[in-house]
């Protein structure tokens, strides 16, 4: 529980930057939001995902960009949309190009043990929860992992940014006393959800389920490709879908969570 609480500490400090008076982060605060509630959802994804390869050296190293099937951003958008809906919200979806992520990705930040709106977004804060009446609001943009491609338990020095799309990671072992080359394949979704209570202030964020979900994933049973270098639609599906049904778990734990079920 200790650990926990110092994880989801960290994980709230990396967000809110240089938050000198940030102490603990507030209790859960109880939600459920009235039926018929205007919920802002702004939706900033690419659809072109990469497969970042780490090899045994970094001779082996190498970024391939591959199309996913569908529209990353246009999926999220009817997914969280159509949750939100069927829990009887109002969504009020907001133009990336209008209200970029970055302008409203810490609209409520722990002072003191507190939440509190931050003074630096006061002004879009003020706009979308006066002018437009919305209860809260839900961001879904793209942010990198950062991982360290080789850690396997001990010290770990070597990180990547992970972009969403696939991550593979060769390297030597050892099989009837002979090196032969290994590989990890995983998915990786680097999608961000923050979910913001507006009045009373909350970043609901850094509570479970959503602090919990982990935004990538070793698929054990991904065959081994012909040529990993060039993999085709068909090899790349499994990762596809995993993007897909993550985008549709954090869809509905934002639903369930501001209806309060």
């Amino acid at each position: 529980m200790k650990l926990r609480a110092l994880a989801a500490l960290l994980f709230v400090a990396a967000f809110t930057g240089c938050a000198t008076h940030l102490s603990y982060i507030p209790p859960a605060p109880g939600v459920a939001l009235q039926q018929s509630s205007k919920v802002g959802l702004l939706v900033a994804l690419d659809s072109t995902a990469k497969h970042v390869h780490v090899g045994t050296t970094v001779f082996n190293n190498f970024t391939r960009d591959w199309q996913l099937p569908f529209d990353l951003a246009a999926h999220a958008g009817e997914s969280f949309a159509g949750r939100l809906r069927a829990s009887g919200f109002k969504v009020v979806r907001l133009d990336p190009a209008v209200v970029p992520p970055r302008e409203v990705d810490a609209l409520i930040v722990p002072e003191w043990g507190e939440w509190q709106e931050n003074p630096e977004q006061a002004a879009i804060l003020r706009s979308l929860k006066d002018e437009q009446g919305l209860a809260a609001l839900v961001v879904v943009h793209g942010e990198r992992i950062r991982r360290d491609p080789a850690c396997a338990g001990g010290p770990c020095s070597e990180f990547v940014n992970l972009p969403t799309g696939l991550y593979t990671r060769s390297y030597l072992t050892m099989r009837n006393f002979k090196p032969v080359q290994g590989m990890k394949f995983k998915a990786v979704a680097d999608i961000e959800t923050r979910v913001f209570l507006l009045s009373p202030p909350a970043d609901l964020s850094v509570y479970e389920p959503f602090a919990g979900v982990a935004r990538n994933r070793v698929i054990d049973a991904f065959v081994h490709p012909a040529d990993y270098r060039n993999m085709s639609s068909e090899e790349l599906q499994p990762v596809a879908d995993w993007i897909r049904t993550y985008v549709d778990r954090m869809a509905e734990e934002t639903a369930v969570v501001l209806a309060g079920r």
